[in-house]
């Protein structure tokens, strides 16, 4: 499986987190920004629940500067709910 579909099913696993309450979408976490529509950012997507709230804006702003950490070839292979089930994990909710 390639990078990008790994990254597309992380963010799967964030929606549906999202959907279930486990995660919940807030106001973009910048500093004096009090924009509401946000995206989830992974940061590192080897912690596919771990997620900050930035509006367009900001995350843009944010992936010029710099790259997220990629995810490791071992989670390539793994399923939107695999890794929505490590994120629970990880999150200390399983």
């Amino acid at each position: 499986m390639s990078e990008s579909l790994c990254r597309q099913r992380i963010n799967a696993a964030v929606s549906r987190a999202i959907k279930l309450g486990v995660i919940k979408r807030e106001g973009c976490c910048r500093k004096g920004c009090n924009r509401e529509y946000t995206v989830a950012h992974h940061k590192d997507y080897n912690k596919p629940l771990s997620v900050v709230f930035l509006c367009m804006k900001h995350h843009v702003a944010w992936h010029s500067k710099r790259a997220a950490k990629q995810p490791k070839e071992k989670l390539y292979n793994l399923s939107a709910s695999s890794l929505f089930d490590l994120g629970m994990k990880q999150l200390g909710l399983m």
